[in-house]
């Protein structure tokens, strides 16, 4: 019982710790964002950028803004976690504001990785709302249409287009489609494996290609054990006296 307590406790304590965290960020403490690039959780990172992007830490967003992106690069995997993310939202009606979201915070983040899963979506035509023409001032969109501004803006709108990120019309999408089709991405997409087994498929096959982020394939879930559920709930224990512990220290 006692186990069950300390587990359903972390819970409203992280909540309450992560809204202590933000308060001191937004004094601009030092510690606090030295805390953010070293050991914050990665949707918190995604929330803390966004937020600075809101300029919701006043005088101190910007700052806040280059340590949340600095520790998001480092993070392996975090731009691959927003395509995903991006991915299943494009199959559910009313998620129009969360992708575009996650493409704004990829245009941020900048990283070659994020740049990739940009590239990803640069000829996805989903929009889980209907079908809205390019440029009538409509929110919804397709992603081809998000990832275009997106990718304009993250590298700095090289293609030198008549519109400018964020006011893209269907010319210029297809303008950025044909960049990704050519030499100059090259640098962003699948790239050939090598590999020193003579049987192997041909270089550049589909079975020897990946992008270029920090994310190794996903596996297959190993089967749970007793001794996996154990370590589990020791892990949360240990996490919430070293909450509590941290908490008596501050005060």
């Amino acid at each position: 019982m006692l186990i069950v307590a300390c587990l359903a406790a972390v819970g409203p304590l992280m909540a309450q710790v992560r809204q202590e965290l933000e308060q001191k960020l937004a004094s601009g403490d030092a510690a606090a964002i030295a805390t953010l690039q070293s050991a914050s959780p990665l949707e918190e990172l995604f929330d803390v950028l966004m937020l600075s992007l809101r300029q919701q830490f006043g005088v101190h967003s910007n700052k806040i803004k280059e340590a949340a992106i600095m520790a998001i690069k480092r993070t392996p995997g975090h731009a691959k976690v927003l395509g995903d993310e991006i991915d299943e939202l494009s199959n559910l009606s009313g998620t129009g504001r969360s992708r575009e979201r996650k493409f704004y915070l990829l245009q941020n983040i900048a990283s070659p990785e994020a740049v990739a899963q940009l590239g990803r979506f640069l000829f996805d035509e989903r929009n889980p709302e209907k079908d809205i023409p390019l440029g009538d001032g409509s929110f919804e969109a397709p992603n081809s249409y998000w990832a275009a501004n997106a990718i304009g803006a993250a590298l700095g709108d090289p293609l030198s287009l008549k519109r400018k990120p964020g006011y893209y019309g269907l010319a210029e999408v297809k303008s950025w489609q044909t960049w990704w089709q050519s030499q100059e991405a090259a640098a962003y997409k699948p790239q050939p494996e090598p590999s020193s087994d003579p049987s192997a498929a041909p270089a550049g096959s589909p079975n020897q290609t990946r992008l270029l982020v920090s994310e190794s394939p996903r596996d297959e879930p190993d089967e749970i054990t007793p001794l996996a559920v154990w370590a589990a709930i020791t892990g949360a224990v240990i996490a919430l006296v070293f909450l509590l512990h941290q908490r008596r220290k501050s005060r």
